[in-house]
């Protein structure tokens, strides 16, 4: 089974620092001029035969994917008031979609090909993530939790977060089905992508619970649903991650073998060593990890960390802002 590939929704929470590096010291702000003197008042005096200062470049939120949406923090009120509407169509069709869902997860339809059934009733639940309302809330909370197919109830846990009129209920509810759902990665996925779509974190032990996951497949959608929640306080285990499965300039491994031979085969022995020594030292690689940490982080932070003790560097330097804690 693969995850597929989840849009990263892309919006900065915090840019606390313009490079991966702290500065030692901070510059000091110019008093303010005061209220009645001229607009140029304040700045610094010019040649009058220099050139003019070129203008300052447009501030702009960090995109990395190109996808243009916005994150819960950035909206407006009114583009939220606008996002959790519920459906504007009659109570009648929602009810039609809902018994409709309900009919195809409850089995094939008779001289059905089985892969078009599968392919129908998951295409019959995610219609319900288009009309947001109290019964679709409820129907989607009981195709989550029923005696239906992985396939059905993943795509459940991901309509559900689309229920932004809800979003704490429809949240919490994800949440509370992990441990239910623990044995089940698909719906596990469909969970993390819910969680994403919601953007908010009820209970951040619990969805820090992915990692303990021998899918790498769900450990990967937890990074994933982190840097669309753009949630600050996962940034220490973000470090983890990245400290386990990313690269550490500083770290490095000196070997020395004499094999008794002429030639290269000292140096070739020594490499093979210390390649073997570096592999002990690591627990064993998550598929796709370092990828989704690596965006996850610059997702959040707006930077870009190649090494694993730079982005601790900067994590120290920004401790009381972000108001985390940072191991050594």
């Amino acid at each position: 089974m693969n995850a597929r590939k989840h849009g990263w929704v892309v919006a900065a929470l915090v840019v606390l620092s313009a490079g991966a590096r702290a500065q030692d010291s901070k510059p000091v702000a110019p008093p303010p001029p005061p209220k009645d003197a001229p607009p140029d008042a304040g700045a610094p005096p010019q040649d009058p035969g220099a050139d003019p200062a070129p203008p300052a470049p447009p501030v702009a939120t960090p995109d990395v994917t190109g996808s243009g949406v916005k994150s819960l923090a950035e909206k407006t009120p009114e583009e939220r008031a606008e996002e959790e509407k519920l459906t504007d169509q009659p109570e009648t069709e929602v009810v039609g979609a809902i018994e409709l869902a309900r009919a195809r997860a409850a089995g094939a339809v008779e001289g059905e090909f089985p892969a078009l059934a599968a392919e129908r009733r998951k295409r019959a639940v995610l219609k319900l993530a288009e009309l947001p309302h109290p019964k679709t809330l409820e129907a989607l909370q009981k195709l989550q939790s029923g005696p239906y197919d992985d396939d059905v109830r993943a795509a459940a846990a991901f309509a559900l977060g689309h229920m932004k009129f809800a979003r704490e209920a429809a949240a919490k509810f994800l949440v509370r089905r992990i441990d239910k759902d623990w044995d089940h990665p698909e719906v596990l996925i469909g969970i993390a992508r819910g969680l994403g779509e919601l953007q908010l974190v009820p209970d951040r032990e619990e969805m820090h619970r992915f990692f303990k996951h021998p899918s790498d497949e769900v450990y990967v959608s937890m990074i994933v649903c982190l840097a669309q929640i753009k949630d600050v306080p996962s940034l220490p285990r973000l470090h983890q991650i990245f400290s386990q499965f990313g690269k550490i300039s500083t770290q490095s491994v000196s070997v020395r073998v004499d094999t008794g031979t002429a030639g290269s085969g000292d140096q070739r022995a020594a490499e093979s060593r210390g390649r073997s020594m570096q592999q002990k030292a690591r627990p064993e690689r998550r598929q796709g990890a370092i990828e989704a940490v690596t965006r996850a982080v610059k997702d959040i932070t707006g930077i870009h960390f190649e090494f694993a003790d730079k982005f601790h560097e900067w994590l120290k330097a920004n401790e009381k802002q972000l108001k985390i804690k940072v191991g050594k």
